[in-house]
């Protein structure tokens, strides 16, 4: 996860995907959500060689990858192959409809899969889709004791309490260093409204 973390140029998806207009980002969330912790985007940064040294230092063998995606994600794929290629992971893009796709990746048995994501109104539950146990978006299905300790202090402090923000941003943080998820970026949605559309 690490290599993963180190081989990613979030700036390359945010300048050739979003029209310069996303964010590059190792968080779960944009920084709008209050659970964004910007301590991440300083720890994970691009750096190809690190990721071959500890692809190195791993000892595997075996660095094919299986990535599944839908048919409108291949412009955001062939770029995050490229750049995982370019450390020596093997990558492979598998391309699926809807029908084919949430099988495997809601049953947690795609090895990797390329998929967007667009938040929950509850913040710790933004947070927990990815790294709880339960959450719809873990693939691994795991989750790091780290991971629980922090969200019990989310969960044992109230909502108007002035900590609130520092530990959501914090269970944030262990997550995204505990987890298999890793980010790349986020864009914005827009969404225009007019009195004469119901």
């Amino acid at each position: 996860v690490e290599a993963f973390h180190a081989a990613i140029d979030r700036q390359a998806f945010v300048d050739t995907l979003t029209f310069g207009l996303g964010t590059p980002s190792a968080n779960a969330v944009p920084p709008t959500n209050p659970a964004f912790n910007p301590a991440l985007d300083e720890t994970f940064t691009y750096d190809p060689d690190r990721a071959k040294r500890l692809l190195a230092e791993s000892g595997v063998k075996d660095l094919s990858l299986k990535v599944h995606i839908f048919p409108t994600s291949t412009a955001p794929a062939e770029l995050l192959q490229q750049q995982l290629e370019a450390v020596g992971f093997d990558v492979e893009l598998v391309t699926e409809d809807t029908t084919s796709f949430y099988p495997g990746y809601y049953g947690k048995t795609d090895q990797v899969a390329l998929y967007g994501y667009v938040g929950r109104d509850n913040k710790l539950l933004s947070i927990d889709e990815h790294f709880s146990a339960a959450g719809i978006l873990n693939l691994s299905a795991t989750e790091d004791p780290a991971y629980t300790a922090a969200r019990q202090k989310v969960l044992t402090t109230p909502l108007d309490d002035p900590a609130y923000e520092s530990r959501l941003q914090e269970a944030a943080k262990v997550g995204v260093e505990t987890g298999g998820t890793v980010f790349l970026y986020s864009s914005p949605t827009v969404l225009a409204t007019s009195a004469e559309v119901s």
